[in-house]
């Protein structure tokens, strides 16, 4: 009767330690998948306003998704690196071509590192696939219709 009563316990023991196993592994995976969507969204965001900041009309969308970056990339050394250093070559207010090309490398720089930290395969694309996004001209449309 004994032997009944140790086989019950350590079947419910095992079974609530199995639970709780389960429970904290889960936890886990589903805040390491929640930090990861994150950091994507910031580095689409980036990426899909990038013109803000490369020539084209400024939404501001880019520069609010550059102040998330550190939020989202906090545990990532080499983008918090890029992020400083395209912090720093934007507080001067030089408006000069080689102060441009400046921070224009540092964006490009910084949108590498986030793309490699979400081990986004990028190999295909060259410096310009990141700095000249896709832009469709209306007005070249209208000027051969009319």
């Amino acid at each position: 009767m004994d032997n009944i009563w140790v086989q019950l316990i350590l079947t419910l023991v095992s079974g609530l330690v199995a639970t709780i196993v389960t429970i904290v592994v889960s936890e886990k995976r589903r805040k390491k998948q929640a930090k990861y969507d994150y950091k994507l969204s910031v580095f689409k965001e980036v990426m899909a306003y990038r013109t803000d900041l490369t020539g084209g009309t400024n939404t501001g969308r880019c520069l609010a998704a550059v102040n998330q970056v550190s939020v989202a990339y906090n545990d990532c050394s080499e983008v918090m690196t890029a992020l400083k250093e395209f912090c720093e070559a934007t507080w001067y207010k030089v408006n000069t071509q080689q102060a441009n090309g400046m921070i224009v490398n540092k964006l490009l720089v910084l949108m590498k590192s986030m793309a490699q930290e979400l081990e986004l395969d990028y190999s295909f694309a060259n410096d310009e696939f990141f700095m000249k996004p896709i832009t469709i001209s209306r007005s070249s449309e209208k000027s051969r219709i009319d």
